[in-house]
């Protein structure tokens, strides 16, 4: 779930036919291999040899049906995707400050190691923490109200990535 996660909550686009986004969500994106299509609307895992995880089937295409923009309040993006390859397959994704993510998540997901990202972030890492929860195809419709779908998520991992903006005190 965590690939799906990166490919796709995410602001990036094509611009003169390049990929161009946040670094947060540039890098992991290209790191991962999948494919965005033209008008950033459906990604795809990479197939063959290109393949670095072999987690999906090579023809699986998940579509984006809805991106909230980063959230300087909440600091978090979210997504909502659809499995185009399973009928009713909806799901909801966010990623965003790890405290604040927790806050989001139902109890039972949180591991019990959870807060020791810390030690990530005092070392200059930047972390990430992620989850998601499967939405009714009736939620996707009608969902207006982020309220309702920024509650009972299951917490799925944390992206860590070096910090290149911290400069040595």
């Amino acid at each position: 779930m965590i690939l799906e996660l990166i490919a796709t909550c995410h602001n990036i686009q094509y611009v003169n036919n390049q990929l161009v986004g946040h670094p947060l969500d540039l890098y992991p994106f290209e790191e991962i291999g999948w494919t965005l299509n033209e008008n950033a609307t459906r990604v795809r895992p990479p197939s063959g040899e290109e393949a670095k995880y072999a987690y999906y089937k090579n023809d699986s295409r998940i579509e984006i049906l809805k991106k909230y923009d980063f959230e300087p309040q909440s600091i978090k993006t979210s997504v909502i995707v659809k499995d185009q390859q399973e009928k009713e397959s909806y799901r909801y994704y966010v990623k965003g400050v790890p405290e604040f993510i927790k806050s989001l998540c139902v109890k039972e997901s949180i591991p019990d190691n959870f807060d020791e990202y810390k030690h990530q972030v005092i070392q200059g890492w930047r972390v990430l923490a992620c989850a998601t929860k499967p939405i009714s195809r009736e939620s996707v419709a009608i969902t207006r109200n982020k309220q309702e779908l920024d509650s009972d998520l299951i917490f799925i991992g944390f992206i860590v990535m070096e910090n290149n903006n911290i400069e040595a005190s």
